[in-house]
C-alpha cells in the first residue's frame, strides 16, 4: 500500500486540481449559459405576454367595430330619439355584460357633446343622458377621432383609464363611441416574484401602474410614482435603452429589462389603431443575480454536483484500472462497427437502388422490411411496414395469388429457395417473378421475398409469338435473309405462290427469289447494288399468268441492328391486281360519264387545261362549244328515265358524227354537252360545225314510236394566246350559252368581251327581279283591242312592265328573256295571273264585261302547274273566266305536242279563250292547228306592216283568215297604224283590231280614266 502511495498521490492530486478547475470552469460556463437561458426564457416570457395583449387589444377593436357596425344599420338623428337611444342603450349593456374588462361606453356628437353614457357599477350600470364635455385633452381625442374613417380606432390613456375611440360617420350626422377599461392583462403577470411586467407609450407615459426600482434610481421616491410622473424622468437610463433600440434586452445594475413594441406589431391592430396613437412599450424587469443563484444553488443542483464529484472519483480509479484494456476493446470495436458500417451501407444502397422488390415478412406474414421498388412493383402505399401483405390489396384475384404463394413456401425446409411467376391484375395485369427465400432460425423474420416486374418481357414475347403468327398467317409473301442475302426464314403464303419446298429455299441465297419477279440480271444488279448501300427498293410488277395481267407489289427492306448495322433484310410481295383493277374502275367512275361513257366535267376541265397549255406552246387557238338541250319539265314527267338516256344517246351520237377524232365529246350536265376543238383553221370551219350540230339535234327523233322535236342552244367560246385558266373559258361559252337561250328558237352564239359586262348587268337585273317577286314592281298595262265592225271596245291585252326601285320602267325586251332563262316567269307568273284575274273581277263588278287576254310563256305552260294556277285565282277572285283570254304562240304549244293539247283542254273546260299570238311565223301543221281547242288567231304584225301595198302580205293574210274563218276561229290583226291598213283588214273580214291606231299599252288609270270613266259600256274608238 504504501509502495501505492506516491503513486496513488501523483495521480490524485492532479486530478483534484483538476476537477476544482474543471468545476470553476464549469460553473463560470454554466453561469453564462444560465443567463442566457434566463434571458431567452425572459424573450419568451415576454412574446407570450405580447400574444396576450394583442388578444386583449384586438377582442377590444373588434367589438368596438362591431358595435359601431350596429349603430350603421340603424341610423341615428341629431337629437338623438327616444327609440334610438334606447336602441343604443340595449346595444351599450350587450358590450359591457358580455365582458369583464370595460367599464363604460359614451356616445357623443359633433357637438362634443355627451349625449349617453354607460357606465358599469358594483350592483348594475349608470346611465347618465346629455353633458357637455369640458376637458381640453377629451375634446382634443373627440376632434381627432372626428378626423377618422370608420373602423379606425384611437386610443389614449388617461389616469386609471384606458379608452378607445371610433368615429361613426351616417348619411346625416357623426358620432364618436368611447369605450373604456381599467386593466391589462400583462400588468400583473410574472413567472416568480422577481418578474415585474409594465407597459408605458413613445411619449414616455406610464399605461400600467408606475413601477418602482431603487436600485434603478435612488432618487425616487414613494410620494412621485404617480401617472404624473413620466417614465423618462424617473428611469432616464432605461428610457434611453428603449428610445434607441424599441425592442431588445438591456441589463442595468442587477436587473435584466426586456422590452418591445405592442400595438403596432400585430398586422391587425396595425389596420385597426390609428397611426397618430402612440406606440405602446411592454417591459419586463427581473432581478439577474437573484435567479441565477435561485437556478444555481438549490438543494437539486447541490446533490448533483456532490453526486457528480463521487461519480467522478469512482470512474478516475476505475478508469486507470481498466484503461489499457478498454483502449484496446475499443480499436477492435471501432474497427468490426466500421467494418459493420461498411457492409451495412453497401447492402442498404444496394437494396434501396435495386431496380427489384424485397419484401420480408414475419410468421404472421407482416411485412417487417420493404423497399422503394417493391412499393412501386405491388402498386401498395408507403405506409405497409408492419402491416399484413395479403390485407394490402383489394382484389380477390390477387389476395388467392398471394394466399397460394406463402403456403406454398410454409411447406418449404430451412433457407430453400422458390421460383414462381404470378400475375396481378390491376388497371393493366403485371407479370412477377418471385423467389422466395425461407428462414426459420430467424425468430421474426422467416420469409424474403425477392420480387422482380417481368411484365415487359412476358409482353415482349407476346409481341415476338404475335408478329410471328401475323408473318406466318399474312396473306402477303414474307422473306427474310441475313446479311449476306442467305434466307432464314420464309412463311406460308410465299411458299404457295412460288411452289418451292421450304426445305430447298431455308439456306438458299436469296438470288432464286430475285428471278421471280426480275429477269434482267443488269436489273439485279442495280438492285443488290441499292440494298447493300442500305436503301429500300419498292417496284409494282407485271406478269402474265394464264394469259392473264397480273400486278405484284414488292418490297425489299434492310434491318439494322443496334449498333446501325444492317443485319438481316425483309422481302414482302402482294398481288394488287384487284386493287389495281378497282382504282381503274374508280378513275374511270370518277372521269367519265356512266350513260354515254363520255368524259365527265371534270376530265373535260383537265383536257382543257392540257389543251391550252399545249396552244399557248404553239401559239394556236381552241374552242370550247356548250350544246344545252331543252328537255322540259314536263317531258321528264311524262316519259320514263330509260326513254330521257335514250334520247341523251342518240343527241350524243349526233353530236360525235359531227366531229373530228382529235376533237373532245364530254357530257359535263343532265342536258349539256361539252366539245373541245383543239385546233382549226379558221372561224368559218367553227360556225359550219356549229350549225351542223344544230340542224342534227333539232331533227325530229322518234321514242317508241312517239315523235319529238329538242329545241338546242350553243354557246362557243375562243382561247386567247395569254389565256390558261380552262374555268374562265368555260364560263365564257356559257355567257354565250345563256345569250343564245335567250333568242327564240335555238341558236348558236360566240362569245364577245361586251358579253361579260352584258352578262353582269343581267344577274343584277335577275337579282332584282327575284327580290320584287310579288311586289307591285310587277304590274300590267293594258292596249284595247277594237272591234272591226263597230270600232267599240271589245277586249284589252294586259302586257307585262317592271319598275326598278327608283320607279323607272325597264323595257320587255330586257325583262322577259331573263325571266325566262332564269324561271321566275313561273314565280312571276302566278302572281300575274292573280293581277289579272283581280282587275278582270273589278271590272266586272263595275259592269265592264269585256276579254282580257294575258300571254302565257313556254316554260308557265310546260313547267309550271298552269291549270291549278289558274283555277285558284279564278277561285279567289271570284271573276268569270269567260272573259279570261290566254295567248300562246306556235312555238310553245309545238314543244310538247301532248301534253300541251291536255293544258289546253282542261283549260278550256274552265270556260278560257285560247288565243294563239303571232300566228305564221312558227312552223306548226295545220293538222295539230285543227286538234288545239283554239278560239282566236291572231295575224302577227310583221305581216300587217306592209298591207296594202306588199302583195305577198295580202296572199298570206287572205289566207290566214279565210283558214280561221273555215275552222270557226276569230281573227285578230294586231300591229295596225294606219288608216290604209285598217280598211284593207276590215274589207278582209277580221273580226277584231289590236295596235297603235287605236291605242299605246296605258297604265291601269290612264286606261279606266281614257276608256272607262264615261257612261258608255264599250265606248267607240276612232
Amino acid at each position: 500500500m504504501n509502495g501505492l502511495k506516491p503513486y496513488f498521490l501523483a495521480i490524485l492530486v492532479p486530478l483534484v486540481a483538476m476537477v476544482t478547475i474543471l468545476s470553476l470552469y464549469f460553473y463560470q460556463k454554466d453561469s453564462v449559459q444560465l443567463a442566457e437561458h434566463i434571458k431567452e426564457n425572459e424573450l419568451r416570457q415576454l412574446e407570450s405576454l405580447i400574444q396576450i395583449g394583442h388578444l386583449h387589444l384586438n377582442t377590444i377593436t373588434e367589438d368596438l367595430n362591431r358595435l359601431t357596425y350596429e349603430l350603421r344599420q340603424e341610423p341615428l338623428h341629431e337629437p338623438l330619439r327616444v327609440l334610438e337611444k334606447a336602441s343604443v342603450l340595449r346595444q351599450f349593456k350587450s358590450i359591457l355584460v358580455n365582458s369583464d374588462l370595460y367599464d363604460s361606453i359614451r356616445l357623443i356628437d359633433y357637438k362634443s357633446t355627451q349625449v349617453l353614457l354607460l357606465n358599469k357599477v358594483k350592483d348594475g350600470f349608470h346611465i347618465d343622458y346629455s353633458k357637455v364635455i369640458e376637458e381640453p385633452q377629451e375634446l382634443r381625442n373627440i376632434d381627432h377621432t372626428f378626423s377618422l374613417n370608420n373602423k379606425v380606432s384611437y386610443i389614449y390613456k388617461h389616469q386609471n383609464k384606458v379608452s378607445l375611440y371610433q368615429h361613426i360617420k351616417l348619411e346625416h350626422s357623426n358620432w364618436v363611441v368611447q369605450l373604456s377599461y381599467h386593466q391589462l392583462p400583462v400588468s400583473n403577470i410574472a413567472s416568480n416574484k422577481e418578474r415585474t411586467n409594465f407597459i408605458i407609450n413613445n411619449d414616455a407615459k406610464w399605461i400600467t401602474q408606475p413601477y418602482l426600482n431603487k436600485s434603478l434610481n435612488p432618487s425616487v421616491h414613494d410620494n412621485t410614482s404617480s401617472d404624473d410622473v413620466l417614465f423618462s424622468v424617473t428611469y432616464p437610463y432605461l428610457w434611453n435603452a428603449v428610445k434607441r433600440l424599441n425592442k431588445g434586452q438591456t441589463i442595468i445594475g442587477d436587473y435584466l429589462y426586456t422590452y418591445t413594441p405592442l400595438i403596432f406589431s400585430d398586422n391587425k391592430l396595425n389596420k385597426n389603431i390609428d397611426k397618430s396613437t402612440s406606440e405602446w412599450v411592454l417591459i419586463s424587469s427581473l432581478n439577474l443575480d437573484k435567479e441565477l443563484n435561485n437556478l444555481y444553488f438549490s438543494n437539486f443542483t447541490r446533490i448533483r454536483l456532490a453526486a457528480l464529484y463521487i461519480t467522478f472519483f469512482v470512474l478516475i480509479i476505475s478508469s486507470v484500472m481498466l484503461v489499457r484494456r478498454l483502449i484496446k476493446n475499443r480499436k477492435n470495436e471501432q474497427l468490426l462497427r466500421k467494418q459493420r458500417d461498411d457492409n451495412l451501407k453497401r447492402y442498404t444502397a444496394v437494396i434501396k437502388n435495386s431496380e427489384d422488390g424485397i419484401v420480408v415478412l414475419n410468421k404472421n406474414r407482416v411485412i417487417t422490411a420493404i423497399n422503394d421498388a417493391a412499393f412501386k412493383i405491388l402498386n401498395i402505399h408507403s405506409r405497409a411496414l408492419q402491416k399484413p401483405l395479403i390485407g394490402l390489396f383489394y382484389s380477390k384475384q390477387i389476395q388467392d395469388e398471394l394466399t397460394t404463394l406463402l403456403n406454398t413456401i410454409d411447406q418449404l425446409p430451412n433457407t430453400e429457395h422458390l421460383k414462381t411467376h404470378i400475375k396481378l391484375k390491376y388497371k393493366r395485369s403485371k407479370h412477377l417473378e418471385v423467389i422466395a427465400t425461407k428462414q426459420v432460425d430467424n425468430i421474426e423474420d422467416n420469409i424474403l421475398l425477392h420480387i422482380a416486374d417481368v411484365t415487359y418481357w412476358v409482353n415482349r414475347e407476346k409481341k415476338l409469338q404475335a408478329l410471328s403468327r401475323a408473318a406466318e398467317q399474312s396473306a402477303e409473301s414474307v422473306i427474310i435473309t441475313d446479311k449476306n442475302g442467305f434466307i432464314q426464314y420464309v412463311n406460308t403464303a410465299y411458299i404457295k405462290m412460288s411452289n418451292k419446298p421450304l426445305n430447298q429455299l431455308i439456306g438458299s441465297h436469296s438470288s432464286i427469289c430475285i428471278n421471280d419477279y426480275i429477269d434482267d440480271k443488269n436489273e439485279q444488279d442495280e438492285l443488290i447494288s441499292k440494298l447493300v448501300s442500305g436503301q429500300s427498293i419498292r417496284h409494282v410488277i407485271t406478269k402474265k399468268k394464264d394469259n392473264d395481267i397480273i400486278y405484284i407489289d414488292y418490297t425489299i427492306s434492310p434491318i439494322r441492328g443496334d449498333d446501325g448495322n444492317i443485319s438481316n433484310y425483309i422481302a414482302t410481295s402482294k398481288d394488287i391486281t384487284d386493287r389495281v383493277s378497282y382504282e381503274n374502275r374508280l378513275h374511270r367512275l370518277a372521269h367519265y360519264d356512266a350513260l354515254t361513257q363520255l368524259p365527265n366535267r371534270t376530265m373535260f376541265t383537265q383536257d382543257i387545261a392540257h389543251s391550252m397549255k399545249e396552244a399557248i406552246r404553239h401559239k394556236a387557238q381552241i374552242a370550247i362549244v356548250l350544246i344545252d338541250l331543252e328537255l322540259t319539265k314536263q317531258l321528264h314527267e311524262s316519259m320514263s328515265n330509260e326513254d330521257i338516256e335514250k334520247i341523251l344517246l342518240i343527241v350524243s351520237k349526233r353530236i360525235k358524227s359531227n366531229l373530228r377524232e382529235t376533237d373532245v365529246l364530254a357530257r359535263i350536265g343532265s342536258d349539256e354537252f361539252g366539245i373541245l376543238i383543239r385546233s382549226f383553221h379558221d372561224l368559218q370551219t367553227i360556225t359550219q360545225v356549229a350549225e351542223r350540230l344544230l340542224q342534227n339535234t333539232n331533227a325530229p327523233l322518234s321514242i317508241d314510236s312517239q315523235v319529238l322535236s329538242i329545241s338546242t342552244n350553243i354557246g362557243i367560246a375562243l382561247s386567247s394566246d395569254a389565256e390558261s385558266d380552262p374555268k374562265l373559258i368555260q364560263k365564257y361559252a356559257h355567257i354565250a350559252l345563256y345569250r343564245a337561250k335567250g333568242l327564240s328558237g335555238s341558236n348558236y352564239c360566240y362569245f364577245t368581251e361586251s358579253m361579260e359586262a352584258e352578262n353582269i348587268q343581267r344577274l343584277i337585273l335577275e337579282s332584282d327581279l327575284r327580290k320584287s317577286v310579288g311586289s307591285d314592281q310587277y304590274e300590267y298595262f293594258y292596249q284595247p283591242k277594237v272591234n272591226a265592225n263597230t270600232h267599240t271596245l271589245c277586249g284589252v291585252e294586259a302586257l307585262l312592265r317592271w319598275k326598278n326601285n327608283k320607279g323607272e320602267y325597264r323595257s320587255p325586251i330586257d325583262v322577259i328573256p331573263v325571266l325566262e332563262s332564269s324561271e321566275l316567269i313561273i314565280d312571276a307568273g302566278r302572281y300575274l295571273i292573280n293581277q289579272a284575274c283581280l282587275q278582270l273581277k273589278s271590272w266586272q263588278d263595275k259592269g265592264h264585261f269585256f276579254d282580257v287576254a294575258i300571254n302565257i310563256s313556254a316554260r308557265q305552260l310546260l313547267e309550271a302547274d298552269l291549270v291549278e294556277t289558274i283555277t285558284q285565282a279564278i277561285n279567289n277572285t271570284g271573276c268569270n273566266p269567260h272573259f279570261l283570254e290566254l295567248e300562246l304562240t306556235e312555238s310553245v304549244l309545238m314543244c310538247d305536242v301532248n301534253f300541251a293539247l291536255k293544258q289546253l283542254k282542261s283549260l278550256r273546260e274552265l270556260g278560257i279563250k285560247i288565243a294563239i299570238d303571232d300566228f305564221g311565223t312558227g312552223y306548226s301543221s295545220l293538222a295539230y292547228l285543227s286538234r288545239f281547242p283554239i278560239n282566236i288567231l291572231k295575224v302577227d304584225r310583221e305581216f300587217i306592216k306592209d298591207l296594202p301595198s306588199n302583195k305577198d302580205s295580202i296572199t298570206i293574210c287572205r289566207s290566214i283568215i279565210e283558214l280561221a274563218h273555215n275552222l270557226n276561229l276569230t281573227i285578230v290583226a294586231e300591229g295596225v297604224e294606219t288608216e290604209d291598213q285598217l280598211k284593207f283588214l276590215e274589207s278582209l273580214g277580221v273580226e277584231e283590231l289590236q295596235g297603235y291606231y287605236f291605242d299605246k299599252p296605258l297604265p291601269l288609270s290612264d286606261f279606266e280614266n281614257k276608256y272607262l270613266a264615261t257612261n258608255e259600256i264599250r265606248p267607240t274608238l276612232s
